[in-house]
């Protein structure tokens, strides 16, 4: 559910619109002459030439890439800043067998928002809970499927070696949970499957500084 159905969406109109989808092609550098970009130089050296190119590296990302480099130094506070913590629980039943209607819920359990990079690990006093059965979609899904969100740091994450780090995913998944459930019904009982991405996941996969979602000032 979510982004997978919207992306699925996108791929199908750019197949039908004659374009080429090429995955596993890791660039290394966008390769451009006074600011006009040129041609692609993928890891390995290959070069792929086109009239434009368009990315969703960030921009940042995008100018460290270029060659030659069109950013010299990458300072904080132009960089992405916004990460999360996200939660994906795998049911036996789909959510609303377990009291939960709604496709999705952005919650705050504070008198006041704060929607910035938390001082602690994650933020559980907000968030949002998602439940993708919940959405219209033109087939049912194939599972029950809940994820929770919750606004993190990345330098604190990133900051811990590997055996707490595993340690703090399962400590704060747990305190993620119990502050929903004093709002929701608890639905640990009905998980066949659990998994957690946090910052670091995001800047492994993505190369966003910060390991940003959102935020490019």
């Amino acid at each position: 559910g979510g982004m997978q159905y919207i992306l699925n969406l996108l791929v199908d109109k750019y197949k039908s619109l004659g374009g080429y989808l090429r995955m596993g092609a890791e660039v290394e550098f966008i390769n451009s002459e006074r600011g006009e970009f040129k041609y692609l130089t993928l890891v390995g050296g290959e070069q792929l030439y086109a009239d434009a190119v368009i990315s969703s590296m960030g921009r940042l990302e995008t100018l460290s890439c270029c060659d030659p480099v069109m950013v010299e130094k990458v300072s904080d506070d132009l960089a992405g800043q916004v990460s999360f913590m996200e939660s994906l629980f795998a049911l036996d039943q789909e959510p609303k067998e377990l009291g939960y209607r709604r496709s999705i819920v952005f919650f705050c359990t504070d008198n006041r928002f704060r929607y910035e990079v938390p001082t602690d690990l994650i933020d559980i006093s907000s968030g949002v809970l998602c439940c993708p059965n919940n959405f219209k979609y033109p087939e049912p899904l194939p599972e029950g499927m809940i994820r929770l969100t919750n606004l993190a740091s990345f330098d604190l994450w990133n900051a811990l070696p590997r055996r707490e780090y595993i340690d703090a995913k399962k400590e704060w998944r747990t305190k993620a949970l119990e502050s929903l459930f004093t709002f929701f019904p608890d639905f640990r009982d009905s998980v066949v499957f659990l998994d957690s991405f946090m910052p670091k996941t995001i800047h492994k996969y993505t190369g966003h500084l910060n390991g940003a979602v959102y935020g490019s000032p």
